[in-house]
């Protein structure tokens, strides 16, 4: 994976998520919630969702990046 994340770091953990599902990938609030729930449980991420990205450290970065990437796939690994 890219040493440049795709996340805003702006954006909270929360917002780059949902931007990710909603805009990058069309999927609905109740998928998003339900991948993400599986996603960070897969990344052992039990943070503040609402913490800016660019406040978490490169490795928790690059995780949640790794998460809105994979987002919308439901194939066997995170589903």
């Amino acid at each position: 994976m890219s040493q440049k994340f795709s996340l805003c770091k702006y954006l909270s953990v929360r917002e780059n998520i949902e931007f990710s599902g909603v805009f990058l990938h069309n999927m609905n609030g109740k998928e998003i919630v339900k991948r993400k729930a599986k996603l960070f449980e897969f990344i052992h991420f039990d943070g503040d969702e609402n913490k800016k990205a660019g406040e978490l450290s490169l490795v928790v970065r690059q995780a949640v990046a790794l998460c809105t990437a994979v987002l919308h796939k439901s194939g066997n690994s995170f589903s």
